[in-house]
């Protein structure tokens, strides 16, 4: 699901990452805490953040023309009470740039939304 941010955040105007994806993480209505990795196309874990306040930021240095539509991906997971949830997107031409260009950054905005667990003592007939 593409995200709706509005700019890149002012932090990743400072460094050298030329692949820069962020977005809000929502867990039952509110900001979620946990950790975002980057997963390259082999499957492995190539940069990690964590999840503030509902907010991640994560970036990785590519070469100019790396094809990041091509099978990168952003995995999330966070803590909802006692259990752990995990989702992951790949990076696809609705939620950003697919190559890295030769001056500049490759931006991706995804937003990951976890719906509210049933609830097994609320609703049904006794």
């Amino acid at each position: 699901m593409s995200g709706c941010g509005r700019g890149l955040p002012t932090e990743a105007e400072q460094d050298s990452r030329t692949l820069l994806v962020w977005g809000y993480v929502m867990s039952r209505g509110n900001p979620a805490r946990g950790g975002a990795g980057l997963v390259d196309p082999a499957g492995f874990v190539v940069a990690t953040t964590p999840v503030q306040s509902g907010k991640y930021l994560i970036g990785l240095e590519l070469p100019a023309g790396t094809a990041v539509c091509d099978g990168y991906r952003v995995r999330v997971a966070i803590e909802v009470g006692r259990a752990s949830e995990l989702e992951e997107r790949l990076l696809e031409p609705s939620s950003g740039g697919c190559f890295v260009p030769a001056q500049g950054r490759v931006q991706h905005t995804l937003d990951f939304w976890f719906p509210a667990e049933a609830d097994p003592t609320s609703g049904g007939v006794p």
